[in-house]
This record gives C-alpha cells, sequence and structure tokens, in this order.
C-alpha cells in the first residue's frame, strides 16, 4: 500500500463501532491534571483525532472549550450521539492534511492542542506528521501549548510480521496480523473478529511509527520551545509491555 492508497479515515471507519466496548474509557485523572497544568480550565482545546470523544468529553465536564477534530465520519456520529448537549464542538478534517482543516481553527487562538493516544502514528508518512505539528504551531495562542502522546514503538524492520490471539478485546476471539511495508515504512494491521456462527470481521489498520526525537525536532523547527517530558497517560487500550511518552512544547509568548 502506498501513501496514495492511505485512506484517513480508515481506522475510525474500522473501529467506530467497536471502540468504546474494545477500548474502554480509562483514568483521565492524569490527562486532565498534565492539561490543568498548562491550561487552565475554560481554556480553548484543539483535540486531534477525537474519536467517540472518550478525552474530549472529560475535558470538557471539566470546563474546557473543547473542539474535536476526526477524519473518521463514523466515529464523530457516535461522539455525537454520546454528547446531545453538543459539549464538545466536532470538526471532520485530517489532521495530517492541513488543508481540510476550516480556516478559524488555523487563527491561532487555541491554548491547547492535543494529540493522544495513536493519532500521530495514525497519520500516513513523516511529511504529513510533519505538518500536523506545523499547523499546530500556528493555530496555538503565544504560549499556548502542544501535547502530544506517543507510543514507543520498536522499528518496523525489526518489529516484522506475525499474528497474535487477543482474547480481551470485546466478546469474540480476535486475531491480529502485522505486516511492515518496507516501500511506505508503514505497519499494516488487520484485526480479524471470529464469530460463534464461523463468520468473520475483518478491521483494518495501518500506522507509521515516529520517534519522540523526531517529534520534538519538528516542533522546534516549527518555532515551538520544549518544556516537558511526562510518562504516556494510563490507557486500558495500549498494547501491553508498550511505554509511551508525552511531550509538551510551548509557543513562546513573543511569536
Amino acid at each position: 500500500m502506498s501513501q496514495a492508497d492511505h485512506d484517513p479515515a480508515l481506522y475510525g471507519s474500522s473501529f467506530a463501532d467497536v471502540y468504546d466496548n474494545w477500548y474502554p474509557p480509562g483514568d483521565t485523572g492524569a490527562l486532565l491534571e498534565c492539561i490543568a497544568a498548562f491550561t487552565p480550565p475554560g481554556g480553548r482545546v484543539l483535540e486531534l483525532g477525537v474519536g467517540t470523544g472518550r478525552l474530549a468529553l472529560p475535558l470538557a465536564d471539566a470546563g474546557y472549550r473543547v473542539v474535536g477534530m476526526d477524519s473518521s465520519v463514523e466515529m464523530l456520529e457516535v461522539l455525537r450521539a454520546k454528547d446531545p448537549e453538543s459539549s464538545v464542538e466536532v470538526v471532520l478534517a485530517d489532521a495530517g492534511d492541513p488543508a481540510t482543516w476550516p480556516a478559524e481553527l488555523l487563527r491561532g487562538d487555541h491554548d491547547c492542542i492535543l494529540a493522544a493516544c495513536n493519532l500521530m502514528l495514525n497519520l500516513s508518512s513523516h511529511d504529513q506528521q510533519r505538518s500536523c505539528v506545523e499547523a499546530c504551531a500556528g493555530a496555538l495562542r503565544r504560549g499556548g501549548v502542544l501535547v502530544v502522546e506517543l507510543d514507543d514503538l520498536e522499528p518496523p524492520a525489526e518489529r516484522g510480521e506475525g499474528f497474535a490471539l487477543s482474547t480481551a478485546l470485546g466478546s469474540d476471539p480476535v486475531v491480529v496480523s502485522t505486516e511492515y511495508d518496507p516501500e511506505s515504512g508503514s505497519v499494516l494491521g488487520h484485526h480479524i473478529e471470529l464469530h460463534p456462527d464461523g463468520g468473520s470481521r475483518v478491521r483494518p489498520w495501518r500506522v507509521h511509527p515516529v520517534g519522540t526525537d523526531e517529534v520534538t525536532r519538528w516542533c522546534e523547527d516549527a518555532g515551538l520551545a520544549h518544556v516537558a517530558t511526562l510518562p504516556g497517560f494510563p490507557d486500558p487500550g495500549a498494547a501491553p509491555g508498550t511505554p509511551r511518552t508525552v511531550t509538551v512544547h510551548r509557543r513562546p509568548t513573543g511569536t
């Protein structure tokens, strides 16, 4: 699969109907503490890859003005159903393609932009990941922060290909297959849900690994200053044994 073949809505169309069941919200206390340390309640927060709102809704409940962006219509439909009062403003756009962002998101008035869980990994290439960081730098107000959480994955070539049986997702067994694509540098995968009647459901996904050092370099190139590196937020949906890192970068007050 080449970069041109990549569908930014692939993950959402594959997992929206089971996401909250397979990956229930964990303790969001650490996330709220992290955001509050840099942005007090009442601030304007943009979450990229908002999904079903498992982070955005607690942020809104804590008093933040939250905008949630996602490239998946299906994910945003689930969020809207959970949020009848529209406490989270939803935007359909591709985080990796700033040309799809509404102009009002690029005015430079966000106090915090959050890219948590696998948002960065779900972008199709380093070019898209870097473009996302650059757009975020321009969308922050002076003094605003970009908070990025990353899985610290081993290099794709070393990860290789394989199959694993997961019994912790939903009620039916799920086989997870992975394959490294050397042409694109991405890892292609499938969650294969095995039903009791002998049927199955294949849920494809794709990630493009990126390291904390690369994201930090892109942030600094975009004029953001590194202010903190923290442990990742607790997440019951994270792969066991996969460490996560949170980096915080600030737009200087004078630029």
